[in-house]
C-alpha cells in the first residue's frame, strides 16, 4: 500500500513538473507584459488603404451610431483577441459623419485592471480638451463621487459618443454606466469585448446593439497579407516560388487581423526567397520569442489565454 501511494506521489510530480511553467517562463511573460510594445496602438495609426473587409462593418456600426434612438445606446463589438475591434472602432470614430453627428468624444482603454479615479480623470479629460474647455482645477485630486459628479454635469445637455477600449467585466461598466447621464440627446457609448456574456449584460435597452466581428473571409485574408507582405495592393503580387508558403501562413493565421498584420511585419523585412521565409514557416514557435513584433502579439493573445478557467487552460498545452 506504501509503495503504491509512494509511486502515485511520484507520478504527480512528474506531471506537475512536465505541464507547469518555470520560474524563467513566467518572467519572460511578466517581462513581456510590461515591457512589450502594445500593437493595439497601430490601430490608431494604421492607413484605411491597407486594409481589407472593413467597408460593411464600419457602414453598419456608424448606421448604429448616428441613428435610432434618442436615449444613451449602447453598441458592443465583440470577438476574440486579434480580430481588429480596436482597429475597425477607430476607423469608426474618426469617421466625418460621426464627427458632425456629435458634440464631444472620448477615447477610453480599459483592459483587465483598472482603477476607479484614474478611470473617470481619462475619462473627463478628453471630453473637455475636445470642446476646448478648461479641465476643472484639482482634477487630480477629486474622488469618486466628485469626478462622477463633475462628468455627468458636463455631459448633461451635450450629445457625446464614448468609445470604450477592451471591457473585461461588467464590473467596470456598471461603474462608468453609473458615472453617465441617461439624457434624450442622441448620445452613445461604443464596447469592445472579448467576453460574448459580458456584451449581451452591457445591452439591456431596446436600442442597444450587439455586432459580433468575424476572422476575415479567406479571400480578405489573402489579400490583406498581400498588402502588409509584399507592399502591394494586388493579389497575385506573389511570387509564384512562394505561393504555397505563403497559404500556409494565411492559413495558420485563421483570418485574426492582428496575426496577419504582425507575421507580415516580420515577412516584409526577409528576403523573399524560399529559403528564408521556409526558415520561418518552420520555426515559427520560436520566432515568437525572437522577434519583437511577435513577442507583442503573444502578449495580447496570452490575456485571453489567462482568463481561462483552469480546466481549459490545459487545452493549450
Amino acid at each position: 500500500m506504501l509503495r503504491d501511494i509512494k509511486t502515485r506521489i511520484r507520478k504527480i510530480t512528474e506531471r506537475k513538473d512536465a505541464y507547469t511553467l518555470n520560474k524563467e517562463q513566467i518572467s519572460s511573460f511578466n517581462n513581456m507584459s510590461n515591457q512589450c510594445y502594445d500593437p493595439r496602438l497601430d490601430a490608431f495609426f494604421i492607413e484605411e488603404a491597407d486594409l481589407v473587409g472593413i467597408d460593411l462593418p464600419r457602414s453598419t456600426l456608424i448606421g448604429w451610431l448616428v441613428n435610432g434612438d434618442l436615449r444613451l445606446s449602447t453598441i458592443s463589438v465583440v470577438g476574440m483577441g486579434g480580430l481588429g475591434k480596436t482597429t475597425l472602432v477607430k476607423k469608426v470614430y474618426d469617421n466625418q459623419q460621426v464627427k458632425k453627428c456629435f458634440e464631444t468624444y472620448a477615447w477610453i482603454n480599459v483592459s483587465q485592471s483598472f482603477k476607479a479615479e484614474e478611470l473617470l480623470q481619462s475619462m473627463i479629460k478628453p471630453f473637455f480638451e475636445e470642446k476646448k474647455d478648461p479641465s476643472p482645477q484639482g482634477l487630480d485630486a477629486m474622488k469618486q463621487v466628485e469626478l462622477i459628479q463633475v462628468l455627468r454635469s458636463y455631459l448633461q445637455n451635450k450629445r457625446y459618443v464614448l468609445v470604450l477600449d477592451d471591457v473585461w467585466s461588467t464590473h467596470a461598466w456598471n461603474f462608468i454606466r453609473n458615472a453617465l447621464p441617461a439624457s434624450n440627446y442622441n448620445s452613445r457609448v461604443m464596447i469592445t469585448t472579448r467576453k460574448d456574456h459580458f456584451a449581451s449584460s452591457s445591452c439591456v435597452g431596446l436600442s442597444d446593439r450587439i455586432y459580433n466581428l468575424q476572422p476575415l473571409p479567406p479571400r480578405e485574408a489573402w489579400s490583406l497579407f498581400c498588402k502588409k507582405a509584399f507592399h502591394s495592393n494586388y493579389e497575385n503580387c506573389c511570387p509564384p516560388g512562394l505561393k504555397k508558403l505563403s497559404q500556409s501562413f494565411v492559413d495558420k493565421c485563421q483570418g485574426f487581423l492582428l496575426v496577419i498584420v504582425t507575421l507580415c511585419s516580420l515577412l516584409s523585412i526577409k528576403d523573399k526567397t524560399y529559403v528564408e521565409w521556409e526558415m520561418i514557416h518552420r520555426s515559427l514557435g520560436s520566432e515568437f520569442e525572437s522577434d519583437d513584433n511577435l513577442r507583442s502579439m503573444m502578449k495580447i493573445l496570452f490575456l485571453s489565454f489567462n482568463d481561462l478557467p483552469y480546466y481549459l487552460k490545459s487545452c493549450f498545452l
